[in-house]
């Protein structure tokens, strides 16, 4: 009855969900067999809750057996061994953090050679990123080149390594270099997010706004909103003389960082350099609505 056609309807869209998940897992460089491991745990700690104890999440998005062995089956389709080893990347997103989280450049790129010259160390390759980085962030861009181009070497298709090298030729001045290196590896990570970010970046320094809002837009479809992403189209739409849609724009970075009235103003501006196009005066319109409306509840709150 209609019951039943309500759980089918349920859980074919958690397999649509479960699908998109793992590709965005596999996409992000990560062992899709991840899914169906954690799939596991959960199905395993949810045997320890009785009735109303269970957690809401686990009531309404049950991990039944089948569940996990779809997602085993979707999981096996993906060549594991072509992807980057996850691993490994996880311990170059480690060094990476340690260097910006680093206050003194001369003191970080210390702490990197003398952990390169111990005996046995482990995970030499991230800890040579790191050192990379530490060279890079004290503008010892000669020194970070040299290094880096050992990396390069054993696995030149990492990414993490081609963003390095592409940031050491823009801050020596190379930005057609750094657009080279980007347009290169979109053709093998096409809209990863990091890639796509430096590439705008160095394209508005460039004056190459309309590719740069491009990027930005294929961001946007795939459901990547960020203050970032907001901030930088606001730019592109400037840059590209479309005064209204950059105040549209900027006036998401704001709502997003919180700052609503400051949103609002955008809006406002966005309305008086629309001059007479009635459909972004409408659009603008219905978000400044939605925005006020914000407002209202939150002084209502206080």
């Amino acid at each position: 009855g209609s019951v039943q056609s309500q759980i089918d309807y349920t859980r074919a869209h958690e397999a649509e969900a479960d699908n998109l998940g793992m590709h965005t897992l596999v996409k992000a460089g990560f062992n899709p067999n991840a899914m169906p491991n954690f799939f596991e745990k959960l199905q395993q700690a949810s045997r320890y809750y009785g009735g109303s104890a269970i957690p809401e999440f686990l009531r309404t998005h049950p991990v039944t057996t089948s569940r996990i062995a779809d997602a085993r089956g979707r999981a096996v389709k993906y060549d594991v061994t072509t992807r980057l080893s996850d691993h490994e990347q996880f311990y170059l997103i480690k060094e990476k953090l340690r260097v910006m989280a680093a206050q003194n450049p001369n003191d970080i790129v210390t702490y990197y050679e003398s952990q390169l010259k111990r005996d046995n160390i482990e995970h030499p390759e991230a800890m040579r990123y790191g050192y990379v980085l530490a060279l890079l962030k004290d503008r010892q861009y000669t020194s970070a080149r040299t290094q880096l181009k050992m990396l390069i070497d054993e696995e030149p298709d990492r990414l993490s390594y081609q963003l390095a090298l592409a940031d050491i030729e823009m801050a020596v001045g190379r930005t057609q270099a750094a657009l080279d290196i980007y347009e290169d590896n979109q053709r093998l990570y096409p809209d990863d997010r990091a890639l796509s970010l430096n590439q705008v970046n160095a394209l508005l320094k460039v004056g190459q706004p309309v590719k740069a809002a491009k990027l930005l837009q294929a961001q946007l479809d795939l459901g990547e909103n960020s203050r970032d992403i907001y901030k930088l189209m606001a730019q592109a739409k400037g840059d590209m003389g479309q005064t209204s849609q950059s105040h549209v724009w900027l006036a998401e970075f704001y709502y997003s960082s919180g700052l609503l009235r400051a949103a609002a103003d955008q809006l406002h501006l966005a309305a008086e350099s629309a001059g007479r196009n009635e459909y972004e005066l409408a659009k603008i319109a219905s978000r400044l609505r939605e925005v006020e409306n914000a407002i209202s509840e939150m002084e209502d709150k206080s």
